[in-house]
């Protein structure tokens, strides 16, 4: 018990640090134990722990992608707004074709072709 002054001193009282990150920690892992099929758990808990790094870090690229292409696409803008048509530096930002229509909805540049007569183009809405 003689060090425990010096101790309090260095590095303060018990309830200035939380063990509540820790008791996290432990729910993620009995979370993914229960992923498992109790067999060589330990494997598969660290399997299971590796995939979702990897995709929250394939999560966090296509965040950074999608602010970028957004931050180009405003930069054009911004520059001349006169531009007729404005192609994008990346090819990696998807675009949901059936949102893009309805967004567009009354564009006459947006024509969709009827599957049932391929000749003939009506506006979108018609």
């Amino acid at each position: 018990m003689g060090d425990v002054p010096a101790t309090i001193r260095r590095y303060g009282t018990t309830d200035s640090y939380s063990t509540e990150l820790g008791e996290l920690e432990h729910r993620t892992v009995k979370a993914r134990y229960k992923r498992t099929d109790r067999k060589e758990y330990s494997r598969q808990i660290a399997r299971i722990e590796r995939r979702e790094t990897r995709l929250r870090r394939i999560n966090a690229r296509n965040t950074a992608l999608d602010r970028a292409a957004r931050a180009d696409d405003e930069t054009v803008r911004q520059v001349d707004p006169d531009i007729h048509h404005v192609i994008g530096k990346t090819e990696n930002l998807l675009l949901h074709i059936g949102l893009f229509v309805r967004d567009h909805t009354g564009d006459p540049a947006v024509l969709v072709r009827l599957a049932l007569d391929s000749s003939v183009l009506l506006p979108y809405g018609a």
